[in-house]
């Protein structure tokens, strides 16, 4: 370095040294005048938290524009604030600001909440003389506008966006579309849906959801499916369980099988929801016509799963779909399933059985090697699988057989119960066996079993059968006496057997029929009619009892015996 170098940087660092020392000077004594400092865990020394710098945003600095054109876009979205919408136009048209597209937009919109179909015309209108072009959106919202008015009304903005060469969008399409279903015209609507599809357009989900729905409401569950299928291959999406939960329900109403087996698997299988007991019971009887017990004993499953106690009538499904598959020795297991599960089979609930069974002898027959089977398996067998057999042999007037199976209760370690004791009476009424009745009856008692109101039933009916039938007034005052009220069909048969045998005691029971609360037959009143009508012709074309006698025989009449 040059020695002049030096001399010259020196110069230049001695101002600097002077300015560093006067700011030390007043560094001290500020420290000094200073206030002591504050607890640094004091949370006014804390630094403040970082913050984005979104201040611009919130400006109120706006043009007096853009102000009103805030102010519509957050009114327009809202229900019944269309005149305030109104006002606020009105406000800029005083101003003299020129509404430009978003505004006229902002004001159909607000129109098309509330359905005010004329006013946006006008709005339109306005627009057109102000030359300001609509857009796609505002012809939407036009046709949104007109759903309270008639369908040409519609059609007049579709005319219109066609004529000035916009292509309609999506949401305009779905919307006609959503109209068409709203006013529960679904023919039209599978019409506009093919003519969307012929322009390569798929409508909204919302807008193929509502056409499943009302598909499906309207009790047509195949087409619902059908809908819901097409819609699915050609788009993405997927509708949500509403449709599908409708489209179950709606199924099971029409007992459509393969729409509930469809519709069940997907809701319960894969979207894991629960029907609840009513549709349960529902798909059980669509499963039960249509011979599904795997569908039916699923549907049982759910029932328990949401809590709800078993009944005779969830079960009677499941037996009738055994039947119906030709399972019958499922359904015999089933009886057994029930008496477990303290529900006790009806004769109500092996009435498919006894409908399977009692076609001939061979089918009884093959229902009798299924009990001898299940035997031999150890399987357990319901004494209401017995009752069954015995109602279709005492059906088919084979009383014997029927005694024969009734005396092999105790092979099979069951107990006879009071159906089984009803339906042999029913055999004994059918051949008009009275003995064996009231051995029957005995052996009722002997059981310990208490006569119900179908044995006093048929106690009456038998004896009626008889040519002395006074015992049946004898059991029809035990039914009495029991707490029964004898049912319209004991008075009847009363009643008829009466007037066959000329037995003025049909009148009795007349009366008593009609204490009872009943009222007599068409039929049956003609009956005592004709019977009435032939007794009075008979007494008049029979002979007085005087005529024919003699002279003295007339005197000792009339003088009491004196000649």
């Amino acid at each position: 370095m040059l020695p002049s170098t030096s001399r010259n940087f020196l110069r230049r660092v001695q101002p600097c040294k002077r300015r560093i020392a006067a700011c030390q000077r007043r560094h001290l004594s500020q420290s000094a005048a200073a206030h002591p400092p504050q607890n640094p865990n004091s949370r006014a020394d804390r630094p403040l938290p970082r913050q984005n710098d979104v201040g611009f945003q919130r400006t109120q600095t706006r043009t007096t524009a853009a102000q009103f054109t805030a102010a519509l876009d957050r009114l327009s979205t809202q229900q019944a604030k269309f005149p305030d919408c109104l006002a606020i136009a009105t406000q800029m048209k005083a101003a003299g600001i020129q509404p430009d597209l978003y505004v006229y937009n902002s004001l159909l919109r607000s129109a098309a909440e509330v359905g005010l179909g004329q006013e946006a015309w006008a709005i339109v209108e306005d627009m057109q003389a102000s030359e300001v072009a609509p857009d796609k959106y505002s012809y939407l919202y036009l046709a949104r506008a007109q759903r309270f008015r008639d369908s040409n009304f519609m059609w007049n903005v579709w005319d219109a966006q066609a004529a000035s060469g916009i292509e309609p969008s999506i949401q305009t399409y779905s919307h006609i579309l959503e109209r068409f279903v709203l006013s529960d015209r679904l023919e039209f609507a599978i019409q506009f849906l093919h003519f969307m599809r012929t322009q390569g357009q798929e409508p909204e989900l919302r807008a193929a959801q509502a056409m499943v729905i009302k598909a499906a409401k309207n009790g047509f569950p195949r087409l619902a499916l059908d809908l819901l299928d097409s819609f699915e291959a050609n788009t993405t999406r997927r509708l949500d369980h509403e449709a599908w939960m409708n489209c179950l329900i709606s199924s099971a109403e029409s007992l459509y099988a393969e729409g509930v087996a469809r519709c069940w698997a997907v809701i319960v299988q894969e979207l894991h929801l629960v029907p609840d007991e009513g549709l349960c019971l529902a798909v059980l009887h669509t499963a039960a016509r249509n011979g599904l017990p795997d569908l039916a004993t699923d549907a049982l499953r759910v029932l328990k799963v949401i809590g709800c106690q078993w009944q005779e009538f969830h079960f009677a499904p499941v037996v009738e779909s055994f039947v119906r598959a030709g399972r019958i020795k499922e359904a015999f297991t089933t009886l057994d399933i029930m008496r477990k599960s303290d529900i006790p089979p009806v004769p109500e609930t092996s009435l498919p059985i006894l409908h399977a069974i009692s076609e001939d002898t061979q089918t009884i027959d093959n229902a009798w090697n299924l009990i001898e089977q299940m035997h031999k398996e150890g399987s357990p067998i319901d004494a209401a699988a017995l009752n069954t057999i015995i109602q279709a042999t005492s059906g088919i007037g084979d009383l014997q057989r029927a005694i024969g199976i009734y005396k092999s209760f105790e092979e099979y370690s069951i107990k006879p119960d009071i159906h089984t004791f009803n339906f042999l009476l029913e055999g004994c009424i059918a051949v008009g066996h009275r003995e064996l009745g009231d051995r029957l009856l005995a052996d009722l008692k002997e059981a310990k079993l208490k006569p119900d109101r179908e044995t006093y039933i048929n106690m009456v009916l038998l004896c009626l059968t008889q040519e002395t039938y006074e015992d049946a007034f004898f059991y029809l005052e035990e039914m009495k006496t029991a707490k029964h009220k004898p049912p319209m069909l004991v008075y009847e048969a009363i009643i008829r057997r009466c007037l066959a045998a000329g037995d003025v005691r049909y009148q009795i029971a007349v009366d008593e029929l009609k204490e009872t609360g009943y009222q007599l037959s068409g039929s049956l009143r003609r009956e005592i009619a004709m019977v009435t009508e032939e007794a009075k012709k008979q007494s008049q074309t029979q002979p007085n009892a005087s005529v024919g006698l003699d002279g003295a025989a007339q005197r000792f009449i009339e003088t009491g015996g004196l000649v």
